[in-house]
């Protein structure tokens, strides 16, 4: 039985989840949803891959380590 790659675990059903739920998330988040449908993973390949993904603009740092958003940083809030 051939397995689905990790990295396209990612950019076709864990992130486009995640995105339908929250405009932000972490490492934690992303751990725990992997854990949660049973996909094995190493630590330093699934940041190795996040930071392709966030490289071809899948998603975006969002500051704080570990962090990731759906919006580009350039995306502020309009001054009220």
């Amino acid at each position: 039985m051939k397995t689905t790659p990790l990295k396209v675990i990612l950019r076709e059903q864990c992130l486009p989840e995640l995105k339908a739920r929250c405009a932000y998330f972490d490492v934690v988040t992303l751990r725990a949803w992997l854990k949660n449908k049973r996909i094995p993973y190493k630590s330093a390949t699934l940041n190795r891959y996040m930071t392709e993904l966030t490289d071809a603009g899948f998603v975006w740092s969002a500051g704080p380590a570990g962090t990731a958003s759906y919006r580009p940083r350039s995306t502020s809030m309009p001054n009220l």
